[in-house]
């Protein structure tokens, strides 16, 4: 749950930069906040949030969609969680119909 988790991954060489992004002021924001700044929470969220924004500026990546599922339930359905964060994958385990 620690954002350099997902910003390391386009650090200049690392083993999942897949797309070949390079940028120096990026690498140093990104090695400084897991070296100098580990002991300042709130320096070192800055420079990850600084080095977020070099990384949408540069257009690296494109967040251009987001996962939503719309259902629809009838009133005398009951017990089917819609609320699951894991996709589709509903179950029908203790679901009631109650005409």
């Amino acid at each position: 749950m620690d954002a350099v988790s997902f910003l390391d991954v386009f650090v200049t060489g690392g083993e999942n930069n897949d797309v070949g992004y390079s940028n120096e002021e990026y690498d140093s924001l990104v090695k400084s906040a897991k070296t100098d700044l580990a002991l300042d929470p709130v320096a070192r969220f800055e420079a990850l949030q600084d080095a977020e924004k070099i990384l949408l500026e540069d257009a690296a990546i494109a967040p251009i969609m987001q996962r939503k599922t719309s259902v629809l339930v009838k009133d005398y359905v009951e017990g089917l969680d819609v609320r699951n964060p894991f996709a589709n994958n509903y179950s029908f385990k203790y679901v009631e119909l109650n005409k």
